[in-house]
């Protein structure tokens, strides 16, 4: 039953737009009117309604890839809200020692780490 009265309204909305069209266009013919130095014919009123009809499908049909424009929008934000990000570890802070005369192996025991983001590890 939605998808008859939905049809049915679409259906009425090109129908009705036809008939304002043809409609309009007698008037312009029966007033003389000229458009540009031009004088409105029917070829004319017929070609711009037909132009008007396939460009608003054309519109209908820029849905998807508009959804895909905003996904791809969400998608970057996130990419630069990770490129921005400043770690809370500061590896220039002061107070670390350099040993720049440092010979030997280093080993290190009972080390552990932990991340801000994945406490469980």
């Amino acid at each position: 039953m939605k998808v008859a009265i939905g049809n049915s309204l679409l259906m009425g909305v090109f129908l009705g737009f036809y008939a304002y069209a043809f409609y309009f266009g007698s008037v312009l013919l029966a007033s003389g009117k000229e458009s540009q130095s031009k004088e409105y014919s029917g070829g004319v009123v017929v070609a711009v309604m037909f132009s008007v009809v396939i460009g608003i499908f054309y519109l209908g049909g820029a849905g998807p890839h508009l959804k895909a424009i905003s996904e791809a929008k969400v998608a970057g934000k996130l990419a630069f809200n990770i490129i921005d990000h400043v770690p809370k570890v500061n590896s220039k802070k002061a107070g670390l020692l350099e040993c720049p005369n440092l010979k030997g192996h280093v080993e290190l025991k009972n080390v552990n780490f932990t991340y801000p983001t994945r406490q469980e590890l």
